[in-house]
């Protein structure tokens, strides 16, 4: 995979997460740019802090050899003239704030690359845009950036929105519907970047909303989109799989789908498997894609996640105070196996010099991932219209959920059973004790409740006895995972039948599929679901973008 010119972007938001004491549950996902604000100008100490935090960030990850940061937005950068006076100045207030962070990554040789969705809008863009064409305004803002400021390029993310909580000046909506109105765009927009010798990044990420919801996994949606493109400043960004950053998926073909440049995208700071709050190690799932992708010569970098993605309780800051040193670990393994071609095995000992650390870190990581993901339905694909099914649903982010629709799903994909007995727990606490771990208590007590859940979730009902053991973990660790359990005998008449006419096995559309995807067949399918809304978790309809887009 070593090769010349190979881009190890680095995404930077960390830094500006660590100059506040957040919220009980935080958005990883984006910037909150409220933070750095008092009396709707930018907060002097704030901002001073962030520069101290960003140099330190800058050096650390320099030393360690990426070359290229993300870093949050492009709504940040311009100024549209049609802005109110006040939004005109402290946007021009940020700007003079971001120049001294392009400052001080480009002394320590790092490219910069700023994200932004399509689009950003406030309620003086909205107006305009019953005047203006919305990809004038989109060419005008992407100009701007590239023109005004020492940036390598821009990152643009076309197939979700902020999530719903998002505050601040900006919340994006999801403007492009269908492949050809994506390629019309980057054929408006990439002579612009051509002509600045910059890079238009183009994430295929979406979540199943609109025609061009299927982009990431869908080769047709892939090709109307990118048809008759072949410019220099182009570079497709996939994430490795056709979901989320999961285990037990396999790696997206369409990296190997003509010659398009393109990165991959990876996370170090697992949102899925506990934030880098545990012990669990990406290093051997890496290298198994580093080793997928050795003949892939379309590939001309990675764009790694260390802090950006999900909502949790859990507020590590990698590479910054109350950092994870799983977090740092996973971002250094990740760089070292995918630019220099070491293996995960190299990567761990020379991080962690510790013989009875290592095992205890490769132990974790297997009970770890056998109580996450259930065989028979993490390890097979299952699509519902154009989206991928995420393999990993009983424990989402910082929650762990068990309910009747969530035994009835188990249930009819015909999930495994598949309990991590008693004894691998004993035998891995004898590792971490010969390692001296500070938090060991920790790691095994959320081992034992994982346990515990997944007994009360294969038994289908809760004993007195595992509920007093989860009630004795909240007590103890009133800042780690939520549960939301229940069990009582709704028998979901129909259910079954709802599910074999919604899931499918492959990603290939049935007929029903088409119905499913026609106007009036999903209002009438998105009535059903209302009345099982109940049962869905209680961060749904609250983080992330609405439901109401995906359905």
């Amino acid at each position: 995979m070593k090769q010349k010119n190979f881009l190890a972007i680095i995404d930077a938001i960390g830094p500006f997460f660590n100059s506040y004491h957040p919220e009980k549950t935080v958005n990883w996902s984006k910037i909150d740019f409220s933070r750095f604000e008092r009396n709707k100008n930018l907060d002097p100490k704030r901002v001073d802090k962030l520069y101290t935090f960003f140099e330190s960030f800058c050096k650390t990850v320099s030393h360690m050899g990426y070359n290229a940061l993300s870093l949050d937005d492009l709504a940040h950068l311009c100024i549209f003239k049609f802005y109110p006076r006040k939004l005109e100045k402290k946007i021009a207030a940020y700007q003079k704030m971001y120049e001294k962070l392009f400052a001080i990554a480009r002394s320590y040789h790092l490219d910069i690359y700023i994200n932004t969705d399509i689009f950003f809008l406030n309620e003086s863009i909205k107006k305009q845009l019953s005047r203006s064409n919305s990809t004038d305004l989109i060419y005008e803002a992407c100009r701007q950036g590239l023109t005004h400021f020492n940036i390598s390029g821009i990152i643009l993310r076309i197939g979700e929105s902020d999530g719903i909580d998002v505050r601040g000046d900006f919340q994006s909506e999801l403007l492009l519907k269908t492949p050809r109105q994506t390629n019309r765009l980057l054929k408006q927009l990439l002579p612009l970047f051509e002509e600045q010798q910059k890079h238009l990044i183009f994430r295929t990420w979406t979540v199943g909303a609109h025609p061009i919801g299927d982009l990431m996994w869908n080769e047709k949606t892939f090709d109307r989109t990118f048809a008759n493109i072949d410019s220099p400043s182009l570079i497709i960004s996939m994430k490795y799989s056709d979901t989320d950053f999961f285990n037990h998926v396999a790696l997206n073909p369409l990296f190997f789908h003509k010659k398009w440049k393109k990165i991959i995208e990876l996370q170090t700071r697992r949102e899925r498997e506990g934030f880098g709050e545990f012990p669990y190690y990406v290093g051997h799932q890496y290298e198994q894609l580093a080793t997928e992708l050795q003949d892939c010569d379309s590939l001309v970098g990675i764009s790694v996640w260390c802090q950006t993605g999900g909502w949790s309780r859990w507020h590590n800051i990698t590479f910054l105070s109350n950092s994870s040193i799983y977090n740092e670990l996973n971002t250094y393994a990740t760089l070292e196996i995918f630019k220099h071609n070491i293996n995960a095995k190299k990567a761990l000992k020379t991080y962690i010099p510790d013989k009875s650390h290592r095992k205890f870190i490769l132990k974790f990581t297997e009970l770890f991932d056998q109580l996450l993901y259930i065989k028979g339905f993490s390890d097979r694909p299952f699509y519902f219209k154009r989206v991928r099914i995420p393999p990993l649903l009983w424990v989402y982010w910082d929650h762990i959920t068990i309910n009747p629709l969530m035994i009835l799903l188990l249930r009819h994909v015909s999930a495994e059973k598949n309990m991590v007995k008693k004894p691998d727990i004993k035998n891995l606490k004898k590792l971490g004790k010969k390692a001296e771990l500070k938090h060991l208590d920790y790691y095994l007590d959320t081992l034992e409740l994982l346990r515990v859940c997944r007994k009360a979730l294969d038994r289908q009902y809760m004993t007195q006895k595992l509920s007093k053991k989860i009630a004795r973990y909240h007590v103890k660790y009133p800042d780690s995972f939520q549960t939301r359990l229940n069990f009582s005998t709704n028998s979901y008449k129909g259910a079954h039948l709802l599910l074999r006419l919604a899931l499918r096995s492959r990603a290939k559309y049935r007929w029903q599929d088409y119905l499913l995807l026609s106007s009036f067949v999903n209002l009438l399918f998105r009535i059903i679901i209302s009345f099982y809304r109940k049962d869905m978790p209680k961060f749904v309809g609250k983080q992330a973008m609405k439901l109401d887009s995906i359905l």
